[in-house]
């Protein structure tokens, strides 16, 4: 069964920054990188279970399989709620644990 697919403000701000930082050498990889993340969040719409779980409960966590990303999400009955998309080798409040033991693999 595939999931509806919701963003937290926090998530699409995330999104907004690596589309901003990537834009400010290529805009053309910009887009391409965006449109690569929202496919692979499609993708893990219909298999959320096939994710690792963190310490924050009901949190789970996927990483990206062609770019460096990290997908922290719930699942709230019929819709996977997507909270952060971060870079593997950056540090945030609340998963820094995650993204840290996620960027050595």
């Amino acid at each position: 069964m595939r999931l509806r697919i919701e963003y937290s403000i926090e998530a699409r701000e995330d999104l907004r920054e690596i589309r901003d930082y990537i834009a400010r050498d290529n805009p053309a990889a910009a887009r391409k990188v965006l449109t690569t993340i929202e496919a692979e969040i499609e993708l893990l719409s219909s298999f959320p279970w096939n994710s690792r779980t963190t310490d924050e409960e009901g949190v789970l966590a996927r990483i990206l399989s062609r770019y460096p990303y990290i997908v922290f999400y719930k699942i709230e009955r019929d819709r996977l709620m997507v909270l952060h998309v971060l870079h593997g080798a950056r540090r945030h409040l609340g998963f820094r644990e995650e993204a840290a033991v996620f960027a050595s693999l």
